[in-house]
């Protein structure tokens, strides 16, 4: 991603005026996103239709009713969508379930504490327009139509790196009829297993990387430790004539798939974003052992 493409990057908020949401999305104007703040519906709307090149929404839950949550779902380009687009939800209030049902309803992908302040608000968006620009580019790479599998119908592979875990996904995904979707899952499967599996870089600390715009750097330099350098994850794939099967396996210490899965809040822990996306992409998606393997499975 180039410094010029950062730049240009639309935030669009929708908070109530004098209020301290107002407060914390005027501050993110001074990092790397050109912000656009709106205090009522008709210059959200007129905002909406101009912008280019949206990569996130903010939108705070006191002007969030259900009329007006329908027309912001209706503002949201297709493309924007499909590709997972960052919804960010500013609440101050308790995990209710009518939040948790607010949070559905705009497909938010987390929920801010606007009394946190800008900076957490700020790495809440940099994190996720980063893995948004990714499905992005992923999603354009298929549709180029570049990489094709052809006929084959097993193969093992190693990877180590952002680039190859995007480049083997593509390629894996033509052997499937929803190729997107499937490019999109084995990226956030592959990419976890890289950072998280192979690199030790926490969920946490990945944000605070992020938010620097070091994330990279710090995977250039992981990787030239000794500890690091040997280190590799292997998808094994698998083709019939029913059924594409991905088999993912990595050397880092996994997390408790059980506990996320038994839990109706899963989407909301810090494993659960990935999981919950790669999940809504193949037909089947099973953990294994200590969380540091999975099983993906598509349908043809």
């Amino acid at each position: 991603m180039t410094a010029r493409t950062r730049a240009m990057a639309e935030v669009v908020c929708f908070v109530p005026d004098r209020s301290t949401s107002a407060e914390i999305v005027a501050e993110l104007s001074e990092g790397q996103f050109q912000v656009k703040v709106c205090h009522d519906l008709q210059l959200f709307l007129e905002a909406m239709k101009v912008s280019t090149d949206l990569v996130a929404l903010v939108i705070d839950e006191a002007v969030a009713d259900e009329a007006t949550v329908a027309q912001v779902s209706n503002s949201l380009s297709c493309s924007f969508k499909e590709n997972g687009g960052p919804v960010v939800l500013l609440s101050s209030a308790a995990r209710t379930q009518s939040l948790r049902d607010l949070q559905a309803s705009l497909n938010a992908c987390r929920i801010v504490n606007p009394g946190h302040g800008s900076s957490a608000l700020h790495g809440a968006i940099a994190v996720e327009v980063e893995e948004f620009r990714l499905r992005q580019s992923v999603r354009a790479a298929v549709e180029a139509g570049t990489h094709d599998i052809g006929d084959l119908s097993q193969a093992s592979y190693r990877f180590r790196t952002r680039e190859e875990a995007k480049n083997l996904a593509t390629l894996f995904a033509s052997a499937c009829q929803e190729r997107v979707a499937v490019a999109i899952g084995l990226t956030e499967l592959f990419v976890n297993a890289v950072e998280h599996g192979c690199l030790n870089i926490g969920h946490g600390e990945k944000g605070r990387l992020i938010e620097k715009g070091r994330l990279a750097d710090e995977i250039k330099y992981r990787r030239s430790l000794p500890e690091y350098a040997d280190r590799y994850a292997t998808v094994e794939f698998t083709r019939t004539e029913k059924q594409v099967k991905f088999h993912v396996v990595d050397p880092g210490e996994g997390f408790d798939h059980k506990s996320f899965v038994n839990s109706k809040q899963g989407h909301a822990k810090k494993h659960g974003r990935g999981i919950t996306m790669a999940g809504g992409c193949f037909d089947e998606l099973t953990y294994l052992g200590k969380g540091n393997e999975v099983i993906a499975v598509h349908h043809l």
